[in-house]
């Protein structure tokens, strides 16, 4: 009798494996051109970018960076979501994932890892028209500003504009994400 009960919980646990089991069959990585470094406040910070080189459209990216100190010992584990809400199929998303306690004074070295869930694609539909930067002179702050139009046939609802910025040897340095002012850019507005 107990090896009926025995076997019966576990085709039940299987069954519930299989019905709750979340697949991804799209295929984000973490690309190896991330940084990580001490910035003034004294955080951890890691900027990189990830990439869907799966066939599915994903999203909600969320990639764990682990810390580690100079003797291996694991000291803190931060989390953060990719930029871009959804990835598609080839596309890329920029991420900075912060470590903010007293142990980032610590950090010898990070690990990174990514998970994203399948989705359906979202349309396509704005266009970078230009760019340009310039350094500040007061501040010393890169400004960028550019022009983004909306080349599709619905409206575009809660522009998100998305940066990543790269040192000479192509590793990302720095991340940034604003809004447009309106947030809602309708077919062919720039």
């Amino acid at each position: 009798m107990k090896r009926f009960l025995l076997m019966l919980v576990f085709a039940v646990l299987l069954f519930a494996m299989r019905v709750f089991e979340v697949k991804a069959s799209g295929l984000v990585v973490v690309l190896p051109n991330h940084t990580g470094w001490r910035d003034a406040l004294g955080y951890y910070r890691v900027s990189g970018e990830v990439e869907n080189i799966g066939n599915n459209a994903v999203k909600d990216a969320w990639i764990t960076a682990t810390f580690y100190d100079a003797s291996g010992n694991t000291i803190g584990t931060a989390y953060e979501h990719a930029y871009l809400k959804v990835l598609l199929p080839g596309r890329k998303s920029p991420f900075e994932v912060l470590l903010t306690t007293a142990a980032a004074s610590q950090v010898h070295h990070y690990s990174l890892s990514v998970v994203a869930t399948d989705t359906d694609p979202i349309p396509e539909g704005l266009e970078i028209l230009s760019s340009s930067s310039y350094i500040e002179s007061i501040s010393g702050n890169l400004i960028v500003s550019g022009n983004i139009k909306n080349v599709a046939s619905e409206t575009a609802h809660t522009v998100k504009v998305i940066a990543a910025f790269y040192n000479e040897s192509g590793y990302v340095v720095a991340t940034s994400c604003s809004y447009l002012g309106s947030q809602d850019l309708g077919p062919n507005e720039t």
